[in-house]
């Protein structure tokens, strides 16, 4: 699946360690969102994750936002769809 981003959200994942479609294509664990919205998670340091909020649609996908979290809480109370 294509992933696109908006130009904000690409500026934010252009430095190389923030690779949103690597995030989204190689997650450690998806949860599912709020707004039928998809969580792609991957721990970049020890106790210090990057999600990856992103919406698939029919042919493609987007990425809405990405941001770091240390509050793993507010992760693992999700419902876990992959793996």
């Amino acid at each position: 699946m294509r992933v696109r981003a908006t130009k904000l959200v690409g500026k934010s994942l252009s430095a190389p360690h923030l690779d949103g479609n690597c995030y989204i294509s190689h997650p450690e664990i998806i949860f599912e969102g709020k707004e039928c919205e998809l969580l792609a998670v991957r721990e970049t340091q020890l106790g210090k994750w990057l999600v990856v909020a992103y919406r698939e649609l029919a042919e493609d996908g987007f990425i809405i936002t990405a941001f770091f979290t240390r509050r793993r809480q507010y992760l693992i109370k999700r419902k876990q769809l992959w793996p």
